[in-house]
């Protein structure tokens, strides 16, 4: 807020952009990360111990659900 005005100041403005587009892509790296892990644990990438293990489906699964949760609560409207 600009000096009890009640408009936000520039600055406040830029760095809430900075943690929406961080968010955002953290949201987006951990969704490919639980890609890959469900891609694993289904036995469809192979190459790890991962490979086969539906614990890694599972985990990915969570851990792909989290990042689109995280990218469109960073990309929503409002405050």
């Amino acid at each position: 807020m600009g000096a009890g005005t009640g408009i936000p100041s520039k600055r406040g403005e830029s760095i809430i952009q900075s943690m929406k587009t961080t968010l955002s892509i953290v949201g987006i790296l951990l969704f490919l990360a639980g890609l890959v892990f469900f891609l694993q644990g289904i036995n469809i990438l192979p190459g790890s111990y991962m490979t086969g293990d539906p614990q890694w489906a599972i985990n990915g699964g969570i851990m792909m659900v989290v990042g689109v949760g995280m990218f469109f609560f960073a990309r929503r409207n409002g405050r």
